[in-house]
């Protein structure tokens, strides 16, 4: 049986914590902001991912927040949430429906993408790249280094669209 967490507590827990954050120094994430929806696969099997990127705590922290559906249900079988900072040894985690609790070590972001450098409790080192295709499409491609392999394999790949553009503060 899937273990299943409220993602809503994670999103609680992340904005009580004000930090330092990458979000502030790249528009990355005011780019990105905002809800999408799209296809994809997990070690090939066809899902609907939908994602909502948010920026929190004035600023300080980007929080993605997502869900897969594999095809023909409608229900989410997996559920996660990325948190991401700066000004600690570790600049983000990523929590998800199955407990698993990864360090974000590094990510490198441009005006159009991210990627994140990752660890899992296997010791499994692992890369997500999220790129702007355009301004409202998004691809997320992820992949997984098991220990003691030498190179990465593809396990996750989603093309989505935005749905909605989440209105900014005037200030």
């Amino acid at each position: 049986m899937l273990r299943r967490f409220s993602l809503l507590s994670c999103l609680l827990a992340a904005l009580v914590r004000p930090e330092p954050m990458v979000a502030q120094s790249s528009p990355f994430f005011l780019r990105v902001e905002g809800s999408w929806t799209g296809q994809g696969s997990l070690a090939g099997q066809a899902m609907t991912t939908t994602a909502a990127w948010i920026l929190a705590a004035g600023g300080s922290q980007a929080l993605l927040l997502t869900a897969l559906i594999p095809s023909g249900q409608k229900k989410p079988t997996f559920e996660g949430l990325l948190r991401i900072r700066t000004g600690l040894s570790q600049i983000g985690h990523w929590h998800d429906s199955q407990m698993e609790d990864h360090v974000v070590s590094r990510a490198t972001l441009t005006p159009d993408s991210m990627v994140t450098h990752w660890t899992n409790s296997a010791g499994a080192n692992g890369r997500s790249h999220y790129r702007l295709v355009s301004t409202d499409s998004l691809e997320i491609l992820d992949y997984i280094q098991p220990p003691g392999a030498a190179t990465y394999r593809l396990f996750g790949q989603y093309g989505l669209r935005r749905i909605l553009l989440l209105p900014r503060p005037i200030d």
